[in-house]
């Protein structure tokens, strides 16, 4: 059972996504708990690759009103993501071409596990963003006539 807790809904206005994956995020018991019932803010976050390790930055938590007073929780830590090592070299490759990125696309619940779709990417132009929003009123209008004619 997926049950989606927060989408960056700029990532794909603002980059192509050339792939997707899935990893496990390393996560406090207060940020696992204000994830469920406050969600989260991916609008600033990115992913960093520090000494072979992949980390999300900027990714804000909430805590919850009934959160432990004796732990000060920092709502925009970095968390660390769970990839393997293949997975982790592969990225670095890919990261070191001029133009690519990685960025947070979603965060998810997997059953009683957080997952974290990330992707490599590469930026748009201001061109593209105009050019894909002509793409998609263009085939909002075809569905309307195709609706119309039926």
């Amino acid at each position: 059972m997926n049950k989606v807790i927060s989408v960056n809904r700029s990532a794909r206005h603002d980059y192509f996504v050339v792939e997707e994956i899935k990893c496990g995020i390393v996560l406090k018991g207060w940020e696992v708990k204000g994830l469920i019932q406050n969600g989260c803010s991916l609008k600033q976050a990115y992913v960093t690759i520090h000494d072979g390790e992949v980390y999300l930055r900027n990714l804000t938590i909430m805590p919850t009103v009934n959160t432990c007073s004796h732990i000060k929780p920092i709502p925009d830590a970095d968390r660390k993501l769970l990839l393997t090592k293949k997975q982790i070299g592969k990225l670095i490759g890919e990261v070191q071409v001029i133009g690519n990125t990685l960025i947070p696309l979603s965060v998810e619940r997997v059953g009683s596990l957080i997952k974290v779709n990330i992707a490599l990417a590469k930026g748009k132009k201001n061109y593209d963003k105009r050019n894909d929003l002509k793409n998609a009123e263009w085939k909002r209008k075809q569905e309307k006539i195709l609706k119309r004619a039926l």
